[in-house]
């Protein structure tokens, strides 16, 4: 699977501010900038993407990610 898909993919479930995703097509690290999803608290939010990427989980496709969410206001203030 390629990152731009899963980008994609992300980016029409959850239509966030901004979003990243680097790695391979098996390990990915998917930092997303949306003061919706952080509102939410980390685990609600980082159990929004995992739901939107399941079936990719599932069949193997995906093998580990790591997921970071920060707010626009703390993206705009690096922190």
């Amino acid at each position: 699977m390629e990152i731009k898909e899963i980008r994609d993919i992300l980016n029409d479930s959850l239509n966030p501010n901004q979003i990243f995703v680097d790695g391979n097509q098996s390990y990915l690290k998917i930092f997303i900038i949306d003061d919706r999803l952080k509102k939410m608290g980390a685990l609600k939010g980082q159990r929004m993407v995992y739901s939107v990427l399941k079936d990719h989980i599932k069949n193997g496709s995906i093998h580990a990610i790591s997921v970071r969410i920060c707010s626009v206001e703390e993206w705009e203030n690096g922190t």
